[in-house]
């Protein structure tokens, strides 16, 4: 997949060290996608332990995350909801769910039960005092998701909102759509509005519109720094950037011509193992010397991810030998 950038079947099976012949490496790859036996937890959920516990260790404040939900397309007839955690302007995915159809809106359940399972993942290697923050556009602005990280999870929210959203102030009924910012500012912040029908208290309303963005942003948040919603609404971007990474910049996951949920789910295994390898690479070798191997003028940045591809096919194509090992088995403590 890294080194032909494709998610094709004969790409996949390309890799398999086994001495078979072309179509054997297909049937071998798709029976890995295929198979009941290859599992979330097995296969992947180690190493996402693992590579995360890296990640935070390279905070400057591992006392703070921020996890981003959204979906997007995968192959011509599936979607995969997605919740990740922002690190270095990319997002790592942390849990995902596929479903037939084109991008647009899950239901609120799927909601409600991915966000639920990726704070049990991250339970174990979050200190108590981590403060988390969820992001999202306005698909998940719904007073379920809100209550949830208020009163169960404990998290801050900042959630884009429509510009028909119902807010209260004080009694008064108003719609984003219809609030202004004060010349010369690039926000107008409302604190502890009610939120829709449901009036949900002590919600916070920005209208946030950056001169460098063509239409104005409306974000509701728990959070009481405008400032800081509007740090924390920027890191939402991060999902969008591994989205393409996984397709036209990294493996072209989109073009994935597989047709069962199942399958899709379990090709973003493998997609996520790809991706955190090639991140952690280019993190390691952020501040090395061979970094000039690939730059092709001086001074030249790359995102980390970028950085990272690009060294794994010069170490690829050259021979230089590097160490990466993965081993599964349900039978391993």
């Amino acid at each position: 997949m890294i080194k032909r950038k494709s998610s094709h079947l004969p790409d996949i099976g390309s890799g398999l060290p086994q001495d078979i012949d072309a179509a054997s490496r297909v049937v071998h790859a798709k029976r890995f996608l295929s198979n009941k036996w290859t599992d979330y937890k097995v296969h992947y959920l180690p190493f996402l332990i693992a590579f995360l516990r890296f990640a935070l260790s390279k905070k400057n404040n591992n006392q703070d995350i921020s996890l981003v939900i959204d979906g997007s397309q995968m192959g011509s007839k599936h979607v995969a909801l997605v919740v990740s955690l922002a690190w270095k302007k990319r997002s790592i995915p942390i849990c995902w769910v596929i479903r037939k159809g084109r991008k647009g809106h899950f239901p609120q359940q799927m909601h409600l039960d991915i966000i639920q399972q990726a704070a049990e993942i991250l339970k174990p290697i979050l200190f108590t005092q981590t403060k988390v923050t969820l992001l999202g556009d306005g698909e998940f602005d719904g007073a379920s998701i809100q209550q949830l990280c208020r009163l169960k999870l404990g998290w801050k929210y900042a959630v884009r909102t429509a510009k028909n959203t119902i807010l209260h102030e004080q009694g008064d009924c108003f719609k984003p759509r219809f609030t202004k910012v004060p010349d010369g500012e690039t926000f107008l912040f409302i604190p502890s509005v009610e939120f829709s029908k449901e009036k949900i208290q002590d919600v916070n309303f920005l209208h946030w519109h950056d001169p460098k963005y063509d239409e104005p942003i409306f974000l509701i948040s728990n959070l009481d720094d405008p400032f800081e919603i509007i740090r924390q609404y920027e890191l939402r971007f991060s999902i969008e950037t591994m989205f393409k990474d996984f397709k036209s910049r990294g493996f072209n996951m989109h073009k994935t011509r597989l047709k069962e949920a199942y399958d899709i789910f379990n090709l973003l295994i493998v997609g996520a193992l790809a991706f955190c390898f090639i991140m952690g690479f280019g993190a390691l070798h952020q501040n090395s010397p061979v970094k000039k191997k690939v730059q092709e003028k001086q001074n030249q940045q790359f995102s980390i991810f970028t950085l990272g591809l690009k060294l794994v096919h010069y170490f690829i194509e050259r021979e230089i030998p590097f160490v990466f090992s993965l081993i599964f088995s349900k039978n391993s403590s």
